[in-house]
């Protein structure tokens, strides 16, 4: 197939604002009520903006005094997430697959240097070996469709954990009241 359908989230004004925007799933979904729903085998493309910085590559870069890196970006969501009702959310079941540095890099390939931030489930992660990697690469990794015991969650913050992304939306509507990812997430919230 040489010729796909193309898919153009535009996040401008976003970028505009924020030079370390990214598309996230919020962008997807305002992007199929605009327009429909993402046929196959499409390619999505992201308009940020950032090509009228192209000239000047101080600008397009966005070094901060601390040498860090701020431009706009990819939020990748799944497929490293737990496959359990509640936990998956929208996410089609088939689609998810344990967390492995190997598969992680060839989404990071894929976005080309654009992955900003990566969510994915502790526990489908063995030996947080995926968190570290990514963590190694520059990317922000989040925590999320999740639901990692204490020992999982504090493993996981040790190899580069840095955020949960939809607490309390990905996650069963019914929980136990007191051993539950809310409560995990908040009790190292430091």
């Amino acid at each position: 197939d040489l010729v796909i359908p193309l898919c153009v989230i535009d996040i401008a004004a976003k970028a505009a604002e924020n030079p370390d925007a990214q598309v996230t799933p919020d962008d997807l979904k305002a992007w199929i009520a605009a327009n429909g729903d993402i046929p196959d085998k499409a390619c999505i493309a992201m308009h940020s903006g950032w090509a009228a910085k192209s000239g000047d590559a101080a600008a397009y870069v966005g070094n901060d005094a601390d040498n860090v890196k701020h431009f706009p970006g990819f939020h990748i969501e799944g497929p490293f997430i737990n496959a359990a009702r509640g936990y998956v959310g929208a996410h089609p079941v088939a689609n998810v697959t344990p967390a492995t540095p190997d598969d992680a890099q060839r989404l990071l390939d894929a976005a080309g240097g654009l992955a900003r931030i990566v969510t994915l489930a502790p526990e489908c992660d063995p030996h947080m070996a995926t968190i570290r990697h990514l963590a190694g690469q520059g990317v922000t990794v989040a925590a999320g469709h999740c639901n990692p015991d204490l020992d999982q969650l504090h493993a996981a913050i040790g190899a580069g954990l840095k955020l949960f992304t939809h607490l309390g939306n990905g996650c069963p509507a019914e929980m136990h009241r007191h051993d539950n990812i809310i409560n995990r997430v908040l009790s190292v919230s430091d």
